[in-house]
């Protein structure tokens, strides 16, 4: 453009007017034009740091109870979150730091310190919550008396960068306040939500956490390493959280097994399905050798371990294991 306006060396664009750079050009044109002038043109956009984030609440007497401790707390989490709102802040992790008496022969009390990470921001009524799930659980480790509670921001990030798209980027508010309700009726850790994460065997796969809980990083999760011995393609819809017992029988009504060569002592005809009766096997493929962690199994004897696929009579389709003659129900196709 500035070779199609007859500007052709440096000096040229420096003597052009500064305000009209600005109007033709816009921001990237004014960084021009001051660089042509031999001019600092910082690439920075400076901010002022917010004060620390934290709150402190002393307890006018040592306390253990729940409700009066987070009433206590409400007025300084409010001016906490006031604070983070008034500098354009998204809060998305906090330290809650509880300072316990100290006992009858303790010159210091004990110190409770956890954090707490949120996916979408953290409020005032968040941030209390927290605050009494916390105490929650140190009242069931029947900790002493609390004498002060400390409340730190330990994750911001600019509100601009949390603004919701044009579908929004979290649960409806209907379903957060339901969750929510539930949470303060069994429990914050009662409502969990699952991620998938690396592993070779299906249990292994997946992780809970508790809803309104920031899910496991990329990092945690490991999805990106090769997990040999992994079932390929899509995965069973239902995954037991402990491999249910069976027996797999032959045509002649003995139990099946595999050799140590991996070969099937027989054809796989019935099976007594989990929760089920008798049925037939219509169809199968394996087995499948799960060598994972070979080097241990050396050590412990451990037998090999090999995956089958069967379908039974009803159209059912399941994934199961094999070692030393014993077989189990790891997951099942619906």
């Amino acid at each position: 453009m500035l070779r199609r306006m007859g500007i052709r060396s440096i000096g040229a664009l420096a003597g052009l007017p500064r305000e009209q750079v600005l109007d033709r050009f816009g921001a990237a044109g004014l960084r021009a034009h001051q660089l042509a002038c031999g001019l600092d043109a910082p690439i920075l956009n400076p901010r002022t740091a917010p004060d620390e984030l934290a709150a402190r609440i002393v307890l006018d007497e040592p306390s253990d109870a729940i409700e009066a401790i987070v009433s206590e707390c409400g007025s300084a989490v409010e001016q906490l979150s006031a604070r983070i709102n008034d500098g354009s802040l998204v809060c998305t992790g906090i330290r809650i730091i509880t300072h316990h008496e100290p006992g009858p022969r303790e010159s210091a009390g004990e110190i409770h310190e956890r954090e707490w990470r949120h996916p979408w921001h953290l409020g005032a009524r968040e941030i209390l919550d927290r605050v009494q799930w916390q105490l929650t659980d140190l009242g069931k480790q029947k900790r002493r008396p609390i004498t002060l509670i400390e409340i730190a921001a330990t994750e911001l990030d600019a509100a601009v960068q949390h603004s919701q798209g044009l579908w929004g980027d979290r649960p409806d508010d209907h379903v957060l306040h339901t969750l929510t309700g539930l949470q303060h009726r069994l429990g914050y850790d009662a409502v969990l939500v699952g991620s998938v994460v690396g592993g070779r065997m299906l249990h292994e796969r997946q992780a809970f956490s508790p809803f309104g809980q920031a899910t496991p990083d990329r990092a945690v999760r490991r999805l990106e390493q090769p997990w040999p011995d992994t079932v390929p393609g899509p995965a069973p819809s239902v995954v037991f959280r402990e491999a249910q017992a069976m027996r797999v029988l032959t045509e002649r009504g003995t139990p099946l097994s595999i050799s140590d060569r991996g070969v099937l002592t027989g054809t796989p005809a019935t099976a007594e399905w989990p929760g089920r009766s008798t049925g037939r096997i219509t169809a199968w493929a394996g087995p499948w050798p799960v060598n994972g962690r070979w080097w241990r199994r050396a050590k412990t004897d451990q037998k090999p371990l090999h995956r089958f696929q069967l379908v039974d009579d009803q159209q059912q389709a399941w994934l199961v294991l094999h070692a030393a003659g014993e077989w189990w129900a790891e997951a099942r196709y619906d």
